[in-house]
């Protein structure tokens, strides 16, 4: 069947490959055994994990705070998937792994006797521009780049000692497409890295079970030396990357890898022995456990301070490599994006956030507009971020509000922006009835609302008791849609649950000095926090175009926090929605 020509053709390009190569593959072999087999009582990082993880993270890491991830390569040619992934192409046309989903469109649109490798002529990068792309990351406010040097397809985006006629310089773009990004990167000032696979699937080396999936492997020593450790020390040597970044930590392990080998090596003797960061993914005992900084799992957001630096790997949309299938709806917004950014930094992250290119060289228009958006926010609230540290408290959220008593023309209505009472929407929630706002509000924040109706009240409407129609008096609703707006009715009181989310950060020079990043506007124009404790000497700015605008505060009485009074701040300059940072400097 299908499956078993396309395994066929996939061992042929390898065993040609391992033929071509064999006596480039020996003597980098021969270089890494001479470099492991050294009197290692004299280097400073033993093949250990107790030694390797004792090696700091170089600091220029810890200052980037924000990278962007690119998966491209030959997946980028079909560009499709029935959910994520797009990327995995070969692995589910292999094993049927997606109910056959990718099998069904491959023989529909490239026919069953067309092999995956015949997508490498396909992916031609006709219109790629590295120089465009660089600027581009730079804009959007980047401090490095990392790209799939290669993908767990096999496919290399350099010419691999280990591939023949299966990588962007034989065959495709016919160049270097790792060499010249490199280049286009650091000529603007980024500092460049680079994804590499563990494993790859289809190759002979590593027994694949195609009815039952992947196994775990055993007589991987071939693998290992001939394409593992040869390629990931040719990648090392030839373009000296910044980062490396591994993947695939599943069914083998750091011993079977020889992955403590290659990082002492990389560590000890390699042209980036002091500059480079590495991940946690370098076999089954290694991720969230050891290694460099700590990726956990894909999409790695915590809502608590990890024991150990950590990257958040993150998408713009759902797929990593580009999926035709995608909408503009499974696309996160620039103020979404914003504050994944903002919460890894606060809670002692990077953000390393991937697009997916078309096949030739282009990143599409939406994927552009929210980098850009990045981008924008950062050259306000940069010094927020960049260069930053954790400091004592990550988060917190302000609930305030604001209640209005509707006049009898309606005038002050549209100018407050708070809906009025109905019965006829699901986004709205009776509570019962109370005898003030003040009830009402207390209901509309309460935990129990939440547990109820599975969603956070975001404002309230409570009738007064001579409300004009009596059947109404007293009844107090809850509402879960913050664009929700009917009509109001004179002599109805009316108001908003006011929930700001905001994250600290700390300099890096002094933990004095601390910023506030909150990810939206307070809607009565005062913001009270209650985890920073101020000081005789404490000044408040707002981080501002051009530089930072000084507000007024107070000390929050009974409690060791602060109000900060914003009503003078003309909130519509901010870019990119209402999110704005405060510097509190002098703080205890």
């Amino acid at each position: 069947g299908y499956n078993h020509t396309l395994a066929y053709l996939t061992r042929l390009r390898i065993l040609v490959n391992v033929c071509e190569s064999m006596v480039i593959s020996v003597i980098a072999i021969a270089t890494f055994i001479a470099l492991v087999s050294s009197d290692r009582a004299t280097e400073k990082y033993q093949p250990t994990w107790e030694s390797l993880d004792s090696r700091p993270i170089p600091e220029w890491f810890e200052d980037a705070k924000f990278g962007i991830f690119i998966h491209w390569g030959i997946f980028s040619v079909p560009a499709w998937s029935t959910g994520g992934g797009a990327e995995w192409y070969v692995q589910r046309l292999l094993t049927g792994s997606d109910h056959n989903a990718t099998r069904n469109f491959h023989y529909k649109t490239y026919g069953k006797d067309f092999s995956y490798d015949q997508f490498g002529p396909m992916f031609k990068a006709e219109l790629w521009d590295p120089s465009q792309w660089a600027g581009l990351f730079k804009n959007a406010g980047a401090k490095y780049v990392v790209l799939t040097s290669k993908h767990c397809d096999g496919w290399t985006n350099w010419k691999s000692s280990a591939k023949w006629n299966y990588n962007s310089v034989d065959s495709g773009p016919k160049r270097d497409l790792v060499g010249e990004l490199t280049n286009a990167t650091r000529a603007v000032g980024l500092e460049m890295g680079l994804y590499y696979c563990n494993i790859e699937w289809g190759n002979p080396l590593l027994p694949w079970d195609y009815e039952r999936g992947p196994q775990p492997y055993h007589g991987q020593e071939r693998y290992v030396n001939e394409v593992f450790l040869t390629e990931l020390m040719e990648i090392t040597t030839k373009y000296q990357p910044s980062i490396i970044n591994g993947d695939y930590c599943v069914l083998l392990n750091s011993t079977q890898l020889r992955a403590r080998d290659f990082l002492a090596w990389l560590y000890n003797e390699s042209p980036v022995k002091d500059t480079v960061v590495v991940d946690d993914r370098w076999g089954t005992d290694a991720r969230c456990h050891h290694g460099g900084y700590w990726t956990c799992r894909d999409k790695f957001e915590p809502n608590y301070l990890p024991p150990h630096k950590w990257m958040d790997l993150n998408t713009i949309s759902v797929s990593w490599g580009l999926n035709r299938e995608e909408t503009a709806e499974s696309y996160k917004t620039v103020p979404e994006l914003v504050e994944m950014l903002v919460s890894n930094v606060a809670y002692g992250g990077n953000l390393l956030l991937n697009v997916g290119p078309t096949s030739d060289g282009r990143i599409i228009p939406i994927m552009e507009e929210r980098l850009l958006g990045i981008g924008d926010w950062l050259k306000v609230n940069g010094e927020a971020i960049y260069s930053t540290r954790v400091w004592r408290n990550q988060s917190e959220v302000y609930v305030g509000q604001t209640l209005i008593t509707v006049l009898d023309n309606m005038s002050n209505i549209d100018n407050a922006g708070i809906p009025g009472p109905t019965q006829s929407t699901d986004s709205v929630k009776y509570l019962g009835k109370f005898q003030s706002a003040k009830e009402c509000f207390s209901a509309c924040q309460s935990d129990e609302f939440k547990k109820k109706f599975g969603k956070s009240c975001l404002s309230f409407t409570w009738h007064s008791t001579d409300c004009p129609q009596p059947t109404w008096s007293s009844m107090c609703y809850g509402e879960t849609d913050s664009n929700w707006s009917p009509t109001v009715k004179p002599g109805h009181t009316t108001g908003r649950r006011d929930a700001v989310s905001v994250y600290y950060t700390a300099g890096k020079a002094s933990n004095h000095t601390v910023y506030a990043v909150a990810m939206s506007w307070p809607r009565n124009g005062t913001l009270a926090l209650n985890l920073p404790s101020m000081t005789t000497n404490s000044e408040i700015s707002l981080l501002w175009r051009g530089g930072s605008l000084p507000v007024k505060w107070q000390e929050n009485k009974g409690s060791n926090g602060v109000v900060i009074d914003l009503s003078d701040v003309d909130k519509d300059q901010l870019p990119v929605g209402m999110a704005f940072s405060l510097k509190l400097t002098n703080v205890n």
